[in-house]
């Protein structure tokens, strides 16, 4: 895996060539589109379902409308990606998730759903194995920020045990990266271990509750396949993996007479991993669900004017997935997602609109990508830059749209992840043609740089940023925020995430128009 630190594109410092007056998305173009996206007839547009075929065909036909020239299979727009969903069966509290101690005493097993909660496998119906542990701090190994977890650790057919989330002393976009669970599981597989353990913290709790994350576990999660049938993403890197809560880290670690804010203080100080023993060994079982299933990225391309840049390509991306129906909920039961993600889907597809509508194209060529299973684990993207990579297309600059909080008129915006390569600086001087300022991350800890799409382009060395609103509106400072976090709250992935909501679509307008000219900019430049 490359690291974002390496992530690097010099572009160059083209003056803004297009007027924010010619880049003027259409509000009712743009709320007619979330409105069908959103609309209860598509049940949640989950991934592999009906609901999302409709979804992307319904974004294929838009594209077409727009003269955009179909880059899926077979000369359509639809790029279809093999899964294999996978969930925990349905007994899972009572039968199908064991996590317990075994040892020379009776043992120790814990509840499922308050103690800990196990990932459903992608490879096997049925799972269980018992093996001692190794403690590894944070689980990370990054010899270039003075830590590596795993020196001196013997991880071969072992769990390793491992804090979530990143040493207090690693900041920003640095800290989201070395902290992504899929990670973690990649650097102990890494070492021959055969499982991961990962312990919440009382910190962790607070951004990402503990029960919050046991309710997800009712969705299907997913992993792409190769050409061999080689499941790739999401699921688990290792063959088990499971999580325990505050309360069970507690008791898990008073086995080895351990505390846990011990080891999260040490942890803090730089300081190496503890030497965490018990005299007992960890078995890990469950029973998983598995199913192949198929669903589409969408993909259209306008193509590049100059007969050498044409060759690159410039890519928007937005998440046309969803979370689908709520199981055993009565009254209202569909994940709409209107602002997750009907609304960044509308907003990419009126940016195509308005640079084909333009008298000359760009240089490079620009990919228009709505993709499928971000929920899953930022799939479909991965597929998309797999697949041009290994096809040998040059992809150069990612710009990706998730859930612009789009219920006030936006002063400011926020390009996450853009710092880490002249993205940032270029989307920043757009922006500025256009009147609108650029803020930093208000909420660094809710480690967006690695929860969309742009991080499937950052980890394959493609600079990509994150485009959102930001933290202002044009009335009153702090207002974007104050909107962000009530969204966040109290609709965010939840029923109440529909067309109920304020959205401002004066302001998604205006947002698309901001986007457009920014990937014309990329596409523009020079270098």
């Amino acid at each position: 895996m490359k690291s974002f630190l390496l992530v690097c594109l010099i572009l160059s410092t083209a003056t803004v060539n297009v007027s924010a007056a010619e880049l003027r998305g259409s509000p009712a173009s743009i709320k007619a589109n979330v409105a069908f996206l959103a609309d209860d007839l598509l049940e949640g547009r989950e991934t592999g379902t009906r609901g999302y075929d409709i979804a992307a065909r319904y974004v294929a036909s838009q594209f077409a409308q727009a003269h955009l020239r179909p880059g899926g299979d077979a000369g359509s727009f639809l790029q279809h990606v093999p899964f294999r969903s996978t969930r925990l069966t349905p007994d899972a509290a009572s039968q199908s998730a064991v996590f317990e101690l075994t040892g020379p005493d009776d043992g120790t097993r814990f509840k499922f759903g308050d103690d800990f909660f196990v990932i459903p496998s992608r490879h096997a119906a049925g799972t269980d194995a018992t093996a001692e542990i190794v403690y590894a701090g944070h689980g990370i190994v990054a010899p270039h920020l003075g830590v590596d977890d795993y020196a001196g650790l013997d991880a071969r057919g072992k769990f390793v045990v491992a804090l979530v989330g990143s040493p207090t002393f690693f900041s920003g976009d640095q800290a989201a990266h070395f902290a992504s669970p899929r990670l973690k599981q990649e650097v102990a597989a890494a070492r021959g271990a055969i499982g991961l353990i990962t312990l919440q913290t009382p910190a962790n709790e607070k951004l990402f509750p503990f029960a919050q994350t046991v309710q997800t576990l009712q969705f299907r999660t997913f992993a792409w396949l190769d050409a061999g049938g080689n499941p790739h993403g999401g699921g688990t890197a290792v063959p088990h993996a499971a999580t325990l809560s505050v309360a069970g880290a507690e008791k898990f670690l008073a086995r080895a007479g351990v505390k846990l804010t011990d080891l999260v203080a040490r942890a803090a100080q730089k300081l190496p991993p503890l030497i965490v023993t018990m005299n007992a060994k960890v078995r890990i079982a469950r029973k998983s669900e598995l199913q192949d299933a198929s669903s589409a990225n969408v993909i259209g391309i306008i193509e590049g004017s100059d007969a050498v840049l044409k060759h690159e390509y410039v890519v928007m991306t937005a998440h046309l997935d969803h979370l689908g129906i709520a199981q055993g909920k009565t009254g209202d039961n569909i994940y709409n997602g209107a602002l997750d993600n009907a609304t960044g889907v509308a907003v990419i597809t009126e940016a195509a609109r308005l640079i084909a509508d333009l008298p000359s194209r760009p240089k490079r060529s620009i990919a228009f990508v709505a993709v499928t299973a971000e929920e899953a684990g930022l799939l479909g993207s991965e597929y998309f830059v797999s697949r041009s990579q290994a096809a040998g297309l040059a992809l150069v600059a990612n710009i990706n749209v998730d859930m612009p909080i789009l219920t006030y008129d936006f002063r400011d915006i926020c390009t996450f992840g853009g710092e880490h390569s002249t993205v940032g600086e270029l989307a920043a001087r757009v922006a500025q043609s256009m009147g609108v300022s650029v803020s930093p991350d208000p909420k660094p800890e809710r480690r967006r740089f690695i929860r969309s799409d742009q991080y499937s382009f950052v980890k394959a060395g493609i600079p990509a940023a994150f485009l959102n609103t930001g933290v202002h509106s044009t009335t009153e400072d702090g207002a974007g925020q104050k909107a962000r976090e009530e969204i966040e709250l109290k609709h965010y992935h939840r029923v109440s995430d529909d067309l109920s909501l304020p959205i401002n679509y004066d302001a998604a307008a205006r947002f698309a128009g901001l986007g457009a000219a920014i990937v014309i900019e990329l596409a523009n430049a020079s270098a």
